[in-house]
């Protein structure tokens, strides 16, 4: 089997630049596309706003697609409330309706009242890398994998996400009978990798292109760049 960065290189050559992490915000402007995936590489420092956009995406997004996220932000854009401050202020039976399309919207809505203030409070340090890991964690509503997405994304701090795509991706290569835990997959990852943010963001969005294409539940392995190496396609 190739060693984890040969991985990377194989899905980068694979897939092409993946652009994440997506802003809704910033849709058709100068270096993103239309759907706010950046076009290169090219480092584009995230403001305040920006920051709060992400962060406020990791946790919308559990248990729910990326698509129904983006509904929300398009919502929140739209009534000029994808700030902390509007989120502060509003009502929270209007930034329910708001995020209604994400699911859980009555729940999620507390928890983007209570979380707001805590990580973009009057200190304005945001996620600019005071908020370690330990202190996200300790938040409720706040697991390892929304935690992490927070880090890498919002921060640009090395933190992998060890998501389901992630893992189920590792345990097959491997040919392991079940799918990992978190935290012993990003362990794993991080172990074999230089500690770069970059390289953790782009490798995160390569699998996870990876897993709806051939990785999902049901593989595909038909026409897989990892057909070759991968264990459990070789046991097929």
């Amino acid at each position: 089997m190739p060693t984890v960065f040969d991985v990377y290189k194989i899905l980068s050559a694979a897939y092409g630049y993946q652009g994440w992490w997506p802003l809704v915000s910033k849709r058709d402007s100068p270096g993103f596309d239309s759907r706010g995936y950046r076009l290169s590489p090219a480092l584009h420092p995230l403001n305040r706003e920006e920051r709060f956009e992400i962060t406020l995406g990791a946790v919308l997004t559990q248990n729910t697609s990326w698509k129904n996220v983006e509904m929300v932000l398009e919502n929140l854009l739209n009534a000029k409330a994808l700030s902390p401050e509007s989120i502060a202020e509003i009502p929270v039976e209007e930034l329910e309706t708001l995020i209604r399309p994400s699911g859980y919207y009555r729940q999620k809505a507390r928890r983007l009242k209570e979380l707001t203030p805590l990580l973009f409070g009057e200190s304005d340090s945001g996620t600019d890398g005071s908020h370690g890991r330990d202190f996200l964690l300790s938040l409720k509503g706040i697991g390892p994998e929304t935690a992490d997405s927070i880090l890498l994304y919002a921060s640009n701090e090395a933190s992998f996400i060890a998501d389901l795509y992630t893992r189920r991706f590792y345990a097959r290569l491997a040919g392991e009978q079940k799918i990992g835990e978190y935290e012993r997959v990003k362990s794993i990852f991080e172990k074999a990798l230089p500690k770069k943010a970059d390289l953790y963001a782009e490798y995160h969005a390569l699998i996870v292109k990876h897993g709806k294409e051939h990785c999902s539940a049901r593989p595909v392995c038909r026409g897989c760049p990892c057909s070759s190496f991968c264990l459990s396609s070789q046991g097929a």
